[in-house]
C-alpha cells in the first residue's frame, strides 16, 4: 500500500470511530436556529452538535426549558439549570434531538454561557400582537402579547394557570410564580395584558386550544373585574344554602370528580361543585374553592368553581357500612358513605355504568364514571358493598346514588350458590327434558335411515341426469369450492376441473379468454349472493386461430327449504352454431340493404350525372348560343350539382358521417319555426296544430339539421292525410328508469297509415311508399342525423288510423340559455385580403378553388402534395390560411396537420374533406386539431362563413403572419 493510500485509510477509519463511539462527525457545529428546525426527526434525533448565540423569550423552571431566539427563528432548549430571564443573550452549547412533549425539533443543552449585560442590553425581540384567527394548529407564535379575559383559576402553590378567552377562543395563561390566594381570587373577570410564548394546548380532550406561558412579571391587570371575587372567610355548607350570598368558599377533600362537577367534603359536610371550566382537579386533593352562587329559574341553584387552589393531596378514608334506612338528605347528601345491598340488574348501555341494587326495602344505585363495571363479574352477584360519595338528589328511579370514584370501592361480597333451588329446578328440568329427547331421537333415527335411502336414490337419478344432459353444469358451495361438475362442462369449456377445485380459478380462465368484444362478468357478486340470478352470453377465444366460441351461462343461488344459502347452480351451454346461423342471416340482410342502397344512389347520381354533363357540353360546344341560353344550361349544371351534394349529404347522414354544429336550442322555439313554415303547404288539406309543454330543459342539437327532419316528417303527413285530415306536432318531458331526461318530439297525422309489414322498411334507404315522388333517402337520413345527437326515432302507425314518429333526444341538465347568433353578414371581408395556401392531389380540384379564390381578390399557393406544401409554407411567410386536403397518398394530411401546428402555431389550418367523421379523431390522434372543417363540396361563402365563425369565436381577426 503506498503512503498517500494508508493516510487516506487511517483518515476514513478514525472518522468512523468518531461516529461510533461518539454519535456524530467532525463536521463543523450548527449555528443557526433554522437549521435545526428544518430536520427532519431522523436528522434531529442523530443528534448534532450545535453551538450558537441566541436570545432568551420565556423561561418554564416546571420543565426546566426555554425559547431561544434568533431574530424570529425560536426553537425548546431542554435540561436548563437556572432561571433566565426574557431578554438573556446566551451562547448556547448542546445537541440536537426531539421531545414528545414538544412540537418540532428541540436542543438538548450541554453548556450555557451569558453574554455581559452591556453587550445583551436591548437584545430582546418585540413581542407580536396576537392574531387567533390566522393561527394554525402546530404553529407557534413566539415571543406574543394580548389581552385576555379571566374566567376561572387554578393553582397549586408552585404556579398557576389563568383559564381564559382570547378572541371567542379558549386559553390558559401559565405562570411559573407563587402569589397569594386573595390575590389571585381579584383577578377573576379581570381582563390582563399579558406577555408571554403562545403554543398549543397539548392536553388530550380538553376544550382549551392555546397555552401562554407568561413570566409574572409580564402580567399586568388591564381592566378589574365589574364584580371582585373577595377572599371571604370559608363558610359551611349549610351556610351557602340557607344565606343569601352570592359567592362562596369551601375547604376540604375532593372525594369524587365527575367530567362537569366535583364533590368536597370537610368533616360531615359536603357540597357538589359546578366544574364549568374543567379545571383539573383529582380524587383526594386537598383543595381551598372560591365560587359563584347562580340561582335557577326554578328554584335552587348552582355552586360553580372560579378559583381552586390544591393545597396537597391524601388518600381517602375508610368509612364504617352506614345503615341503608337512616341515608337521607339532611345527614348524608356529599358525603362519603359505605352501603351493602342485594344486587338487582345493571346496566352499561349509557353513561356512566350503573349497578342496582336494594335493602331495608331501599332501592339504590351504584354509578362508576370513568370505568367499565364489567371485570366485576356481576353475572353471580348476591351482594355487593360500594364505598363513595352520596347523592340524594339526582337519582330516578332509586332513593340515593352512591358515585364510587374506582372500581376497588366495588366490592362482591356474597354470591349465589349454585346448587340454591332454581338451580335444582333447572337441572330437574334438563334431566327430563333430555329423557323426553333419548326417546323422540330413536324415532328420528328411524325416519333418518328412511330418509337416507331417499336422498341414495334421488341422488343416483340426479347424476344420471348430470350424465346425460348437454349443458355443462357446476356447482359450488359456500366456501367457493365445486361439490360437483359433470363432463360436459370439461368439454365445453376445453380445461380440466376438479372436484375441491375453486370456482373462482374457473371464473378467472374464463375471463382470461373473453373476446375483445365481450364485457367481463362481476364474479364475485355473484358468487355469494343469496338472490341474484343472471343469464349472458360470452364469446371466448379457443386454441385454434381466428376462432370464437359462443357460450351461454346461467346461474342462480341454491336455497333450501328454510331459505338458507347453500351455494350456486352455474349451467354452461354452446351457442356457437346457433350464433353463427344467426350471423349467417345478418350477413344476408346486410348484403341485401346494401344492394337497395348501391342500387338506388347510383340510380339517382346518375341521373344528376346525366343533367351535369349534357349541360356543360351544350355550354361549352354551342359557342353560337346566346349569352342567356348559356347561362341557363350553366344554371342546369349548378343545380344538378347542389342536388349531387345533397344526395351525398343525405347518405352520409344515415350513416352518421357528417359534421353537426350543436348548441344549446329550446326545442319549442325550433318546432315553432317549422310548423310555420309547413302551414302554407296545408292548402285545403286539413289542420296542422302544436301540443307543446311549457318550461322545458334545452337539447344540444344542429338546428339546421334536426329543423330538416322535423320539416320532412311535416312533409309526410301532409302526403298521407286526405281532405279533413290532422296534423298534430306536440313536444313533452320523460323520465327513464336509469337514464337522464328525454324530450320527445312527436309529429301524429290522421293519414293512411301503412302495413305492418311496410313498417319494418321505413327507416332502410332507398324505401318509399310514395312510388314515383319519393327517393326513399328522407327517413333513412331523419334516423341518421337523430342517433347522431345520441337520440333515437320511432313510429307506430295503423293502416287506415294514422301514423306517429317521435323523437327522443337527450336533455340538458341545467336551461342552457341558446347562443346569441353573430350577423355574420356585417362582419369584415375575409378573403379578399387574405394569402391561401391550396393543398389537394387531385388537379382539377385545385385548379378550381384556386381560380375561385383569386376571383374573389385572394392570393393563393397550391400544393399537389403534402411535402410540397410544406416547402412553400418555408418559403412564402405571407400564407396565413391552408386549406389542406385530408386524404392523400404520400404524406397524409393528419401528417402535414401535425408538423404545421409544431412549426408554424399561428396559420390557420382548415381540413378539406368529402367524409368528415375521419377528421373528428384527429385530435385524439395528435394531440392537436384544426382549426376548422369543410365539407366537400364546398363553395368561396362557405369558406368565408367559416372564417368569420373562426374570428367569432376567438373575437380576433387572424394573424397574416405566422412564427417561424
Amino acid at each position: 500500500m503506498k503512503p498517500s493510500e494508508f493516510n487516506l485509510f487511517v483518515f476514513v477509519t478514525l472518522v468512523f470511530l468518531s461516529e461510533v463511539v461518539f454519535g456524530q462527525t467532525v463536521a463543523e457545529p450548527i449555528g443557526r436556529i433554522e437549521t435545526v428546525k428544518e430536520m427532519t426527526r431522523a436528522e434531529a434525533d442523530a443528534k448534532h452538535r450545535c453551538e450558537l448565540e441566541a436570545t432568551v423569550y420565556c423561561f418554564n423552571p416546571q420543565s426546566h426549558s426555554f425559547f431561544a431566539g434568533q431574530g424570529r427563528d425560536m426553537i425548546v432548549v431542554t435540561n436548563a439549570g437556572e432561571f433566565l430571564p426574557p431578554g438573556t443573550l446566551v451562547k448556547i452549547r448542546g445537541t440536537t434531538g426531539t421531545d414528545p412533549h414538544q412540537v418540532g425539533n428541540v436542543i438538548y443543552l450541554q453548556d450555557l454561557e451569558r453574554i455581559p449585560p452591556a453587550l445583551g442590553q436591548g437584545s430582546m425581540v418585540a413581542p407580536v400582537e396576537v392574531d387567533i384567527e390566522k393561527i394554525k394548529f402546530g404553529d407557534i407564535a413566539g415571543w406574543v402579547t394580548a389581552e385576555v379575559d379571566v374566567h376561572s383559576i387554578v393553582t397549586d402553590g408552585k404556579s398557576f394557570s389563568l383559564y381564559t378567552s382570547l378572541g371567542g377562543v379558549s386559553t390558559t395563561v401559565t405562570c411559573p410564580a407563587h402569589r397569594d390566594v386573595s390575590e389571585l381570587a381579584a383577578l377573576v373577570g379581570a381582563k390582563l395584558r399579558i406577555t408571554g410564548n403562545l403554543s398549543h394546548q397539548v392536553t388530550e380532550n380538553a376544550p382549551v386550544v392555546y397555552s401562554i406561558a407568561c413570566p409574572e412579571e409580564f402580567l399586568q391587570v388591564a381592566t378589574k373585574p365589574s364584580v371582585a371575587l373577595e377572599p371571604i372567610p370559608g363558610q359551611s355548607v349549610s351556610e351557602i344554602w340557607e344565606k343569601d350570598v352570592s359567592q362562596f368558599r369551601v375547604k376540604g377533600q375532593v372525594t369524587f370528580v365527575t367530567p362537569d362537577w366535583f364533590y368536597v367534603q370537610n368533616g360531615s359536610d359536603g357540597v357538589f361543585l359546578l366544574n364549568r371550566e374543567h379545571l383539573p382537579v383529582s380524587t383526594g386533593d386537598i383543595v381551598d374553592v372560591f365560587g359563584l352562587k347562580e340561582p335557577l329559574p326554578s328554584g335552587g341553584a348552582f355552586l360553580i368553581a372560579k378559583l381552586i387552589s390544591i393545597v396537597g393531596s391524601a388518600p381517602l378514608q375508610d368509612v364504617p357500612l352506614a345503615d341503608v334506612k337512616q341515608i337521607s338528605a339532611e345527614n348524608s347528601e356529599c358525603i362519603r358513605v359505605k352501603v351493602s345491598g342485594d344486587y338487582l340488574h345493571h346496566e352499561t348501555s349509557g353513561f356512566p355504568d350503573k349497578i342496582f341494587l336494594s335493602a331495608d326495602g331501599r332501592t339504590f344505585e351504584v354509578h362508576i364514571w370513568d370505568q367499565s363495571i364489567e371485570p366485576l363479574d356481576l353475572k353471580t352477584a348476591k351482594t355487593i358493598e360500594a364505598t363513595g360519595t352520596c347523592s340524594i338528589y339526582g337519582a330516578t328511579d332509586s332513593e340515593f346514588i352512591i358515585h364510587a370514584p374506582t372500581l376497588d370501592d366495588i366490592r362482591v361480597v356474597d354470591r349465589v350458590s349454585f346448587w340454591s333451588p332454581a338451580t335444582v329446578g333447572v337441572v330437574t328440568t334438563i334431566v327430563i327434558v333430555a329423557l323426553m329427547g333419548l326417546l323422540r331421537l330413536r324415532s328420528l333415527h328411524s325416519k333418518l335411515r328412511q330418509n337416507r335411502d331417499s336422498v341414495v336414490n334421488l341422488n343416483a337419478q340426479l347424476q344420471l341426469v348430470s350424465k346425460t344432459v348437454r349443458d355443462g353444469i357446476l356447482i359450488a358451495g359456500k366456501d367457493d369450492r365445486i361439490v360437483h361438475r359433470n363432463e360436459r362442462a370439461i368439454e365445453i369449456l376445453s380445461f380440466p376441473i376438479e372436484v375441491g377445485d375453486d370456482v373462482r380459478e374457473v371464473q378467472r380462465q374464463i375471463s382470461s379468454r373473453l373476446a375483445g368484444d365481450s364485457a367481463d362478468l362481476t364474479w364475485d357478486e355473484l358468487n355469494h349472493s343469496p338472490t341474484e340470478t343472471m343469464e349472458t352470453s360470452l364469446r371466448l377465444r379457443t386454441t385454434e386461430a381466428e376462432h370464437l366460441k359462443v357460450l351461454g351461462i346461467f346461474t342462480a343461488p341454491i336455497i333450501d327449504a328454510q331459505q338458507q344459502f347453500l351455494g350456486r347452480l352455474w349451467a354452461i351451454y354452446d351457442l356457437s352454431e346457433r350464433q353463427n346461423l344467426l350471423d349467417s342471416l345478418a350477413e344476408a340482410s346486410r348484403q341485401t340493404a346494401v344492394g337497395r342502397l348501391a342500387g338506388g344512389f347510383a340510380h339517382d347520381f346518375n341521373n344528376l350525372l346525366s343533367a351535369i354533363q349534357n349541360s356543360l357540353y351544350v355550354a361549352k360546344e354551342g359557342g353560337l348560343l346566346a349569352v342567356d341560353r348559356t347561362n341557363e344550361m350553366l344554371e342546369i349544371a349548378l343545380d344538378a350539382t347542389d342536388r349531387a351534394a345533397e344526395l351525398v349529404t343525405q347518405l352520409l347522414s344515415y350513416s352518421r358521417r357528417t359534421l353537426l354544429n350543436r348548441h344549446a336550442q329550446d326545442i319549442n322555439d325550433l318546432v315553432v319555426r317549422v310548423t310555420h313554415l309547413v302551414k302554407p303547404m296545408m292548402r285545403n288539406k286539413g289542420t296542422l296544430s302544436t301540443e307543446l309543454t311549457g318550461g322545458l330543459p334545452h337539447v344540444n342539437v344542429d338546428e339546421a339539421r334536426l329543423q330538416q327532419v322535423i320539416l320532412n316528417l311535416c312533409l309526410n303527413a301532409i302526403d298521407a292525410v286526405e281532405e279533413g285530415g290532422e296534423i298534430t306536432v306536440s313536444t313533452r318531458l320523460e323520465h327513464r328508469a336509469g337514464t337522464d331526461s328525454e324530450i320527445v318530439v312527436s309529429v301524429r297525422d290522421t293519414g293512411c297509415g301503412m302495413k305492418h309489414e311496410t313498417l319494418k322498411y321505413v327507416f332502410e334507404p332507398f324505401f318509399t311508399t310514395k312510388q314515383e315522388k319519393g327517393t326513399g333517402l328522407g327517413l333513412a337520413m331523419a334516423q341518421g342525423i337523430v342517433e347522431q345527437h345520441g337520440g333515437r326515432i320511432t313510429c307506430e302507425s295503423e293502416l287506415g288510423v294514422g301514423s306517429e314518429f317521435r323523437i327522443y333526444l337527450p336533455a340538458l341538465k341545467d336551461k342552457t340559455a341558446v347562443r346569441a347568433q353573430v350577423d355574420l353578414q356585417n362582419a369584415d371581408p375575409t378573403i379578399n385580403d387574405r394569402c391561401f395556401l391550396l393543398v389537394d392531389d387531385e388537379p382539377i380540384v385545385l385548379k378550381s378553388i384556386q381560380i375561385l379564390l383569386e376571383l374573389q381578390g385572394a392570393t393563393v399557393f397550391s400544393a399537389s402534395s403534402g411535402e410540397q406544401a410544406l416547402e412553400l409554407l418555408e418559403k412564402h411567410h405571407s400564407i396565413d390560411i391552408v386549406l389542406l386536403d385530408w386524404s392523400m397518398p404520400g404524406m397524409h394530411g393528419r401528417d402535414v396537420l401535425r408538423e404545421i401546428k409544431q412549426s408554424y402555431p399561428g396559420l390557420t389550418t382548415i381540413i378539406c374533406t368529402g367524409c368528415v367523421s375521419d377528421v373528428e379523431s384527429t385530435e385524439y390522434a395528435t394531440g392537436m386539431a384544426p382549426d376548422g372543417v369543410l365539407q366537400k363540396p364546398y363553395n368561396h361563402k362557405q369558406i368565408s362563413d367559416l372564417l368569420k365563425e373562426q374570428m367569432r369565436s376567438v373575437g380576433r381577426q387572424f394573424s397574416k403572419s405566422h412564427p417561424r
